[in-house]
């Protein structure tokens, strides 16, 4: 095996307790292997029974109903009809009920228990209650759900109906949910029917606050590991709406910004802004529109945006899901990275000058600052596998019920 460069990565017995001979193949199959298997254990580790989240230092009891929020003099979340109709066509969901006769359908908007203010948004304006949906397992916390039934599902239907784009035709079934058994039989089969296909959006007139809620729902601002470029993305499976939003964006932002439409392998299709001007311009249009639960992280891309990359990197963990929790490079990480873009951009310019010994010199290099990278962070994600697999099963040894706060 041709030598690595020196300096690049620790290869001595000190440094990894190895034989100083060891393929740095071999070992970055190995530390793969590992990862495989801690993420395999780390799917299995239950989170502790949640049954209470602290909203605001007031600790309330799940479930939640109207008048809980009233004893414990929490302020109400105030939202805009347009902004839960945004939520709702990101995360919600109408559903008929389980019985067999399936007497009514439910609305349901689901979320992580720390997102719980924008389920609050929603009792505070609708009714109906919160409680436990997912208990909970691995990467994936546990969730809460806010859910309405029968006659209030009906009335709240018929309020977010006039600003849905998404799902508005199954808000039209919920809202006229017929009382005749056979009729409810063939409304629940074109329900399942309209889950599975893209949604029809004759209605294309967008308003910030549905684009905030839609954004709070399905969005994420991304800082780049490599500079200070900062993204905005709305992820969904279908494109229409995201169609629909790039002619908004386009119309609302200043001259020139550049909105992409894109497939993705993880998401089905993405709506991206990267142009720094227009990414500040949504940011500022999404705060001034009562953005509720990325507003933390929107405000600190706002006042940092000129600082450098570790302080606008910051907030970027409060965006994401635990599901992203072990992607997310670290500082070296992102220096590491900066180092191979360098040598990347040193190679393409020495290929289209013709010096061909600078360009094999530099794609060995390349090769190892690669190998590197990927060993390194390898290793950093073990170390963090770990720790959350210690932290769930210390959770489950002492703490029989979990509280989630919102900050």
């Amino acid at each position: 095996m041709r030598p690595l460069a020196p300096g690049l990565m620790p290869s001595t017995v000190d440094d990894w307790g190895l034989d100083s001979h060891i393929s740095h193949q071999c070992f970055l199959r190995k530390l793969e292997v590992i990862n495989k298997k801690l993420n395999e254990h780390l799917r299995k580790q239950r989170w502790p029974k949640l049954t209470h989240v602290d909203v605001g230092g007031a600790v309330l009891q799940l479930p939640i109903k109207p008048e809980a929020l009233l004893a414990s003099k929490i302020p109400s979340v105030q939202a805009d009809l347009a902004y839960l109709a945004g939520v709702f066509d990101g995360d919600g969901c109408v559903s008929p009920t389980a019985d067999i006769h399936i007497s009514s359908c439910r609305l349901i908007v689901g979320q992580v228990a720390s997102n719980i203010p924008i389920l609050l948004a929603f009792l505070c304006r609708f009714g109906g209650s919160i409680a436990v949906g997912n208990p909970g397992k691995g990467c994936r916390r546990p969730q809460v759900q806010w859910t309405a039934c029968g006659s209030r599902a009906r009335a709240v239907a018929s309020e977010l109906y006039e600003h849905s784009l998404v799902k508005r035709e199954q808000l039209e079934i919920a809202t006229n949910w017929p009382e005749c058994r056979s009729r409810r039989m063939k409304y629940a089969a074109r329900l399942k029917d309209l889950k599975r296909s893209a949604p029809n959006i004759t209605r294309r007139v967008i308003c910030w606050p549905y684009f905030t809620g839609f954004f709070d729902a399905e969005g994420c601002i991304v800082v780049s590991p490599l500079n200070r470029n900062v993204r905005v993305q709305v992820s969904q499976r279908d494109v229409p709406i995201l169609i629909s939003m790039q002619s908004f964006l386009l119309h609302e932002l200043p001259a020139g910004s550049h909105v992409a439409v894109r497939k993705s392998s993880q998401f089905g299709h993405i709506l991206e802004v990267s142009s720094r001007k227009a990414v500040l311009y949504i940011l500022e249009k999404m705060v001034a529109n009562r953005l509720l639960l990325k507003r933390v992280t929107a405000e600190h891309v706002l006042d940092s945006i000129g600082s450098s990359l570790a302080v606008l990197r910051g907030a970027e963990p409060l965006v994401k899901g635990n599901q992203a929790l072990f992607r997310k490079l670290d500082a070296e990480g992102c220096f590491r990275a900066s180092k191979i873009k360098r040598l990347q951009d040193k190679c393409r310019c020495a290929r289209i000058r013709g010096h061909l010994l600078t360009v094999s010199e530099l794609q060995n290099q390349l090769t190892d600052a690669k190998l590197e990278h990927a060993i390194l962070n390898a290793m950093t994600r073990i170390k963090q596998l770990r720790s959350e697999i210690a932290k769930l099963r210390s959770q489950a040894r002492h703490i029989p019920t979990k509280v989630f706060q919102w900050p």
